[in-house]
């Protein structure tokens, strides 16, 4: 039941992510298109902001009731069209919102109740959002990234005056020591950093380095370790089925930012077991 309750929850946050995500795509520059076709929307030239105001129809912009907003539920009943216009509703609400229950259902297998499971449940949604709207759109937006960083530098400072205390409470996902996230995080924004420089960011972008920056701060040292090396394969195979598919070509532009979030999950709920059994073949 409890399980139950925490994927109903997830799946709550998640219809919030769809509804931030449509917004931000209104707002952010290089998605222009969707500004265009939103103005031409019922509720045209109303403003509201990214966290703030009723749910909205992406076609005609009309407020969408409470029993039409149930995660997963309406998309279903109704069969995946606005009730007003009958126009499609994008795929990214139900996705969001199944993937949201997941990660927190995941979260709550991996920590039990504790502190641990309000930081992976946190920081898996943020990642489940820019995992989403980078493969779209290939932006890793400003205006999630740096709060996120900001909330884990705030982690970190909670985890070192418990640390300093003595108060044998984590709240990070690796160790009750403060200076394996500033580690983590240290190393992989000069990792990314110089990536970006040397390649002049045709490897690496400004998102990417700043998407580092929050995952090594996260998972800590050297859990920041397991997400990039996963992050670096995950890219690797998706880039070898699209070439064989001949989907892309070798200038194709591979987004980056959804391989290191999907990296995040492999070290949130595996870096112990990954490098206990990396240690087995070493020693």
């Amino acid at each position: 039941m409890t399980t139950v309750l925490i994927f109903i929850l997830g799946s709550i946050f998640g219809s919030f992510l769809s509804t931030v995500f449509h917004r931000l795509e209104i707002e952010e520059p290089g998605t222009k298109r969707r500004r265009k076709k939103a103005s031409k929307g019922k509720d045209k030239g109303k403003h509201e902001g990214l966290a703030s105001g009723r749910s909205r129809c992406d076609h005609c912009g009309t407020q969408i009731p409470w029993y039409h907003n149930i995660p997963l539920v309406s998309f279903a009943l109704l069969r995946g069209k606005c009730h007003h216009c009958g126009k499609p509703i994008s795929e990214y609400h139900p996705t969001l919102e199944l993937l949201s229950g997941l990660v927190l259902v995941a979260s709550y297998l991996a920590y039990g109740i504790s502190w641990q499971l309000l930081v992976a449940g946190f920081f898996g949604l943020v990642m489940v959002f820019l995992l989403a709207y980078d493969l779209r759109h290939q932006i890793i937006p400003n205006v999630v990234v740096i709060p996120a960083i900001a909330f884990a530098l705030v982690m970190v400072l909670a985890q070192a005056l418990l640390f300093n205390q003595g108060i044998p409470v984590q709240v990070g996902l690796w160790s009750a020591d403060p200076d394996t996230y500033l580690l983590g995080g240290g190393a992989a924004g000069l990792f990314f950093l110089g990536l970006s420089v040397l390649s002049r960011g045709q490897w690496i972008g400004g998102g990417d380095v700043k998407l580092g920056v929050l995952i090594g701060l996260v998972v800590g040292w050297p859990a920041v370790l397991v997400a990039l090396i996963s992050a670096y394969v995950l890219g690797m195979l998706y880039a070898i089925v699209l070439l064989v598919s001949r989907e892309a070509t070798l200038k194709s532009s591979v987004p980056f930012g959804p391989m290191l979030a999907a990296g995040y999950f492999i070290a949130a709920f595996y870096a112990d077991a990954i490098i206990a059994w990396y240690q087995g073949l070493v020693i």
